[in-house]
């Protein structure tokens, strides 16, 4: 574990003026000088991924809410700005999830979503999914309002497009358990108590009981499309087979 004396913060005007340009300036509650500073996290990672020659890495994980106290700012447009550059980037340090979101990148070439489940229906096999973090090419439409639980910085407030999905969880103690169930976005909210970009998942493969009875973790990884037999095709050749032998 790398760790700084300081995060530096860093100006990147023009990182900062896509992000501006395309949210929403009617939903969104933060000005200019907090986006610089939330933007100026991704120079820091970028100076960390450098300095370890960023050749020999795959992927960065990040305790965000260290960065609340120092510098000040919360790390999801950072994060959000990554993923969308091809880095893949993950939130509080899970590491079981980043891989998942490695796993997707590679195999899907696209980004993914990691998100908190913030409510569970058991009779609707429905869930809510929730993060202050999205990669704006996933949204249809996005703001920027503060990080929710610390109420400063910078959050996003994404609107998912009503599509197909899939749902990934990597776990276990040798990381060798995998929970993967396909649904629908069914609705994006705006709901004040949870964090600013959510959304609702109907399961048609899976079932949300599984996270209570048998949870490999707390956050979810979402991808855009159904890939659940590509996904469990490759784990069950790849994975499963090595733990077999």
């Amino acid at each position: 574990m790398i760790e700084l004396t300081r995060t530096p913060v860093t100006c990147t005007g023009a990182l900062v003026e896509r992000f501006t340009k395309v949210a929403d300036p009617v939903r969104s509650t933060v000005d200019r000088r907090a986006i610089d500073d939330a933007m100026g996290v991704r120079s820091a990672l970028l100076d960390v991924l450098d300095v370890l020659d960023n050749d020999s890495l795959d992927a960065v994980t990040v305790r965000c809410f260290d960065l609340l106290v120092d510098p000040g700012t919360s790390g999801c447009l950072a994060l959000a700005s990554l993923n969308d550059d091809g880095i893949v980037a993950g939130c509080e340090g899970d590491v079981p999830s980043v891989l998942a979101m490695l796993w997707v990148r590679h195999l899907l070439d696209q980004p993914t979503w990691l998100a908190n489940p913030a409510l569970l229906d058991v009779d609707r096999n429905e869930l809510i999914l929730a993060h202050c973090t999205v990669a704006p090419s996933m949204v249809e439409s996005f703001a920027l309002d503060t990080h929710f639980e610390s109420g400063i910085g910078v959050g996003i407030s994404g609107q998912f497009a009503l599509k197909p999905v899939t749902l990934i969880r990597l776990g276990g103690v040798d990381l060798d358990e995998c929970w993967i169930a396909e649904g629908d976005i069914v609705a994006t909210g705006d709901d004040i108590d949870l964090c600013r970009t959510q959304a609702t998942i109907a399961l048609s493969s899976g079932t949300v009981g599984d996270l209570l009875t048998h949870p490999l973790g707390n956050h979810l990884v979402l991808a855009a499309g159904h890939h659940e037999r590509r996904l469990r095709g490759w784990w069950n050749l790849t994975i499963a087979g090595q733990l077999s032998q």
